[in-house]
């Protein structure tokens, strides 16, 4: 059984390298808990990752020790749902074509996983979540059928708004979840991110087509005290990429 999630993992990743492409916060036991995830459960059903570059990458931490590159997938066809109506409006037309986060994952020496779900820039043929944006790593449960997340306490969106200014908007407890695509771990379906855009961010400004908004105007009252900020919900596809960090 490893043999094969590993043959089948490392073909999808050959495939996202060779195709074309335009923890701060508690323990793994303590983080998988806060999520009800079982991080102890028999490997049997979990696929590992395969360097297919044959290169070593920096990354994690001194008790994180990482066996492989970080890998992931990274989200298209994006939407903020009704929940956030002047938001959504706002900014998923600005959304199409884009990716506003990425999935990037690693095991580490004790065999467990770890999950960055935040905005990249493209670096070559893969995608980095930039030192100065950087996201908390959150406990991950990941199968060949699904994969479901303990929240990042700090992560960021991207945005590439109407007048071709990237806007980053930082978020925290930040959740991600998704289901594979039947026989094809390179394709993530049913995507789905919660998160609290953060009380921070308020000030931020952002062009839409609609006119120039801060963010704090387009999601109005906090609806979020702790942390402090603005509930969202963002809906995504995606598709395997490197994801370094």
């Amino acid at each position: 059984m490893h043999s094969t999630i590993r043959l089948t993992l490392g073909s999808m990743l050959l495939m996202a390298c060779t195709m074309p492409t335009t923890p701060t916060s508690t323990s793994a036991d303590d983080t998988a808990k806060s999520a009800g995830l079982d991080m102890r459960s028999p490997r049997r059903d979990y696929a590992r990752p395969t360097d297919t570059t044959g290169a070593e990458h920096s990354g994690g931490s001194a008790d994180q020790p990482q066996q492989a590159p970080p890998l992931g997938w990274l989200a298209k066809g994006a939407t903020f749902d009704e929940t956030t109506p002047a938001f959504s409006a706002a900014i998923n037309p600005l959304l199409l074509g884009q990716h506003p986060i990425a999935i990037g994952v690693v095991e580490d020496a004790q065999g467990e996983w770890w999950v960055r779900p935040s905005a990249t820039i493209p670096i070559g043929n893969a995608f980095m979540i930039p030192a100065e944006h950087p996201c908390a790593p959150a406990a991950l449960a990941l199968s060949q059928t699904d994969l479901v997340s303990a929240p990042s306490h700090h992560a960021w969106i991207e945005v590439l708004d109407a007048s071709s200014v990237l806007v980053w908007i930082p978020i925290e407890h930040a959740l991600v979840h998704g289901t594979f695509v039947t026989g094809a771990l390179n394709q993530l379906a049913d995507g789905e991110l919660d998160a609290i855009v953060s009380l921070s961010a308020a000030g931020i400004h952002v062009q839409t087509t609609m006119g120039a908004f801060t963010i704090g105007e387009l999601l109005g009252d906090p609806t979020s005290h702790a942390p402090a900020g603005w509930r969202v919900h963002l809906r995504f596809d995606a598709t395997a990429a490197i994801v370094l960090f």
